[in-house]
């Protein structure tokens, strides 16, 4: 049972004190740490949804345009049987409807306006090359399938949209990187943070702990060097020099108790062999 002395605080609630700074401490370190990492979390899941979501549905619709102009070109090449035209058409007219639907699905993710007007010239790009590929198509049945004249009407009408649409997808892949560089930043400077608060708490709780320690430590070094001389009868000029007024300091108040007792007993020693001195017989030889 912890006991208090004139209103002091004791030596095992000083104790229980210091345990639960350190407890605290090390919950405000979880509790930052643990913030820091929602917050890198939360960063990350902007820049997957934002910047890096961007940068692939770009890319995703590179991939389809660069497929839908292979299909035309299967369709010169390798169409010239009714089944295999039918095929590679039914493949051109998919590709054309997801490079359409993914341009305009991206279109409305986009907020740099640069990017954006970029965006919209290869849409309206794309829509012209289709009406072109759709004439051509009108052409190659009505002239016996001339696949000449059908690659002559659009021969590099792709050009222009695949330059437009590689400068939305590098722009994008660049907002990317830049934007994962500052998340890097950021973490960093998170990283610093918790290190900086973390040892400052460390360093806090290791002083307070030290200096109690050191109290304990010098106080009860002090009562065993009266102790040690008390053992010893040794109490000429001793003083007990142990302030404080808990258990410690208790203990020192006892031990002044039993010094006081001790120096009791001895003058009461001297009074009783002054007032009763011993006398010596000298006797001489029989």
């Amino acid at each position: 049972m912890c006991e208090r002395y004139d209103g002091s605080v004791s030596l095992s609630t000083k104790l229980v004190v210091l345990l639960l700074c350190c407890l605290v401490g090390l919950g405000a370190i979880a509790a930052i740490a643990l913030h820091q990492v929602d917050t890198v979390r939360r960063d990350y899941q902007v820049l997957l949804d934002g910047p890096v979501a961007q940068a692939r549905a770009a890319q995703i619709v590179q991939v389809d345009f660069k497929k839908q102009v292979q299909e035309w070109k299967n369709i010169l090449l390798r169409g010239h049987d009714a089944a295999d035209l039918e095929t590679y058409l039914a493949k051109f007219k998919a590709r054309e409807f997801e490079v359409q639907t993914g341009s305009r699905q991206l279109l409305e993710q986009i907020e740099d306006s640069d990017t954006r007007e970029r965006l919209m010239r290869f849409i309206q790009a794309h829509d012209q090359l289709r009406a072109d590929y759709q004439g051509a198509l009108d052409a190659l049945a009505q002239t016996d399938h001339d696949y000449r004249i059908a690659d002559g009407m659009v021969r590099g009408r792709d050009r222009p949209p695949t330059d437009l649409l590689d400068e939305v997808a590098d722009r994008l892949i660049t907002w990317c990187e830049s934007e994962l560089i500052a998340q890097q930043e950021r973490i960093g400077r998170a990283r610093r943070m918790v290190f900086a608060t973390s040892s400052i708490l460390a360093i806090g709780l290791l002083m307070a702990g030290a200096a109690v320690a050191r109290s304990v430590s010098v106080r009860l070094a002090r009562l065993r060097a009266v102790s040690d001389r008390l053992a010893q009868g040794d109490i000429e000029g001793l003083r007990i020099d142990v302030s404080g007024t808990d258990e410690i300091g208790a203990l020192g108040e006892s031990m002044k108790g039993v010094l006081a007792a001790f120096e009791t007993l001895l003058a009461e020693a001297r009074v009783t062999i002054d007032s009763n001195p011993i006398t010596v017989t000298m006797r001489g030889p029989p």
